[in-house]
């Protein structure tokens, strides 16, 4: 990634100051000096669609120790952001190499009367002479870095663990597949060729970096010796695609391709020309679907809008389009048990990654069929597959946690747990056999909640308001009108 020669910028005083994104997964766009040591940053757009101008990732180099530079961004193109609760960038230095957050007090975000829109305003002081400060949306994963990551993983060269090149993306850099899955001496055959496959993947939009390490901690802990690992291995097949986007990761995007494309909306038909690394990947989910294996598809994102870890989940019906009294007259005939059961067994895994990690949330996951989400790969997915796979999308917060008890900033740590947690609540429930896995009776649930979506819900609240309207019009009589019978989750 080569940034436009307008990008640096130094002011005219004797306090110099340059400004670049000279490295990989860099960006940054324009650059102006405003006054003093304040400079006015418009963020690059991505390749060919400029509208997503969101990840940042640049370099601030000169001044003099105690000096305090004001960065003013003024083209952050959602109208809705965490920066008004709090969420502040990342800042690291040569001398200090890890990557800090910057204090909640050292940013604001406000309608700028010079620009006439929203924009935010952050600020640091030089600690040192000669230094060098990186500042970023979130924290980097770069394609090297995960080429790195894996080429320390096949130097172990691990039995039960294999890289595959899936396909190459539009600028030749690889997409990745890893294999896992171990032998087990005590199985016979048939059971080896039959194992259930899950499939994770990760970074089809390049800026959610969180997914990247939230991906991180699922490898490292799936390739240990934890017993939760253990038994995975020796039951399932994993396919993990850690990096779906390598060419805008390379490139400092955020949310698209080298050509410009959002490849989470063109899930139902990806042309393999432009979009080779989601038709590879959707080819590989339909091949496994096809001979009976693919059991669980899961996308990692991260959401800038939203704190903590959720899921969005597909909802079973009977019909894509289902209206209450249509559903309300399948449950009285006792044809919706089925849908029922599917839906509860689509909820398990959230709710006991829910009991594991601090970093997940149950009461924010939710089925949603929002239909301008059809392109994606969850909602495609589970359009096309056959009834066996259930598909989901999670997100994590690019900021915090609401539920962790005591320091609730997200960090690369924090992200990698919530990877290793997920081992943890799919050993749990595997551990059940597939004809119950839909039994919530059989989990130690701390909660057996109704997920948020659900149709039962939907039932209660239009059975409960046309109970209060009948109540109201026969108020005067003596009789009480029954409530009719709503499942409940574990039905």
């Amino acid at each position: 990634h080569t940034s436009d020669p307008s990008v640096s910028a130094v002011d005219e005083d004797s306090h110099r100051f340059a400004f670049d994104c000279e490295f990989e997964s860099g960006n940054i766009g324009e650059v102006q000096h405003y006054k003093d040591n304040e400079y006015d940053i418009k963020i690059r757009g991505d390749s060919n669609n400029e509208r997503h101008s969101i990840w940042f990732y640049f370099r601030v180099t000169g001044g003099d120790i105690g000096d305090r530079i004001v960065c003013h961004v003024s083209n952050y193109s959602k109208t809705r952001s965490l920066y008004a609760d709090g969420f502040t960038p990342l800042i690291r230095s040569q001398s200090k190499p890890v990557w800090t957050r910057l204090p909640s007090n050292r940013i604001s975000w406000f309608k700028c009367p010079r620009h006439r829109r929203n924009c935010f305003t952050f600020w640091f002081i030089v600690d040192a002479p000669d230094e060098q400060y990186f500042c970023a949306y979130s924290y980097p994963y770069t394609y090297s870095y995960l080429q790195k990551f894996l080429a320390d993983i096949d130097a172990l060269q691990l039995p039960f663990y294999k890289r595959h090149l899936l396909a190459r993306s539009i600028q030749q850099r690889r997409l990745d597949c890893l294999e896992i899955r171990q032998t087990d001496e005590n199985m016979n055959t048939a059971q080896h060729c039959v194992r259930p496959c899950v499939v994770f993947s990760a970074r089809v939009h390049p800026g959610e970096t969180p997914s990247s390490y939230v991906m991180h901690g699922l490898i490292e802990f799936l390739l240990s010796e934890h017993e939760s690992a253990v038994f995975l291995r020796k039951h399932l097949t994993f396919f993990l695609i850690p990096m779906l986007n390598p060419d805008g990761v390379f490139i400092g995007n955020y949310r698209g391709t080298s050509l410009g494309f959002d490849l989470n909306r063109h899930w139902q038909r990806p042309d393999f020309e432009q979009q080779p690394t989601i038709a590879a990947l959707k080819y590989l989910l339909r091949k496994l679907d096809g001979a009976q294996q693919l059991d669980f598809y899961m996308d990692l994102h991260a959401h800038s809008n939203a704190t903590d870890g959720f899921m969005y989940c597909n909802e079973s019906l009977p019909l894509d389009e289902c209206d209450v009294d249509s559903l309300r007259m399948l449950h009285e005939e006792k044809k919706m048990s089925v849908y029922y059961a599917r839906n509860n067994l689509t909820s398990v895994f959230a709710r006991l990654l829910d009991m594991y990690c601090n970093e997940y949330s149950f009461a924010k996951t939710k089925f949603c069929c929002n239909p301008k989400k059809a392109g994606s790969a969850r909602r495609a997915m589970q359009a096309i597959l056959s009834e066996r796979p259930v598909c989901y999308t999670l997100e994590v917060s690019f900021w915090r946690s609401t539920s962790m008890a005591n320091d609730n900033l997200y960090t690369k740590e924090t992200y990698r747990n919530l990877g290793r947690c997920m081992v943890y609540a799919l050993h749990k429930m595997y551990k059940v056999p597939r004809n119950k896995r839909h039994d919530l009776n059989v989990y130690r649930l701390s909660s057996k909640k109704l997920m948020k979506g659900d149709v039962r819900r939907r039932l209660l609240r239009i059975v409960r308001k046309n109970n209060e309207h009948k109540n109201n019009n026969n108020s005067g009589e003596s009789h009480k009108t029954a409530t009719p019978v709503i499942p409940s989750v574990s039905s």
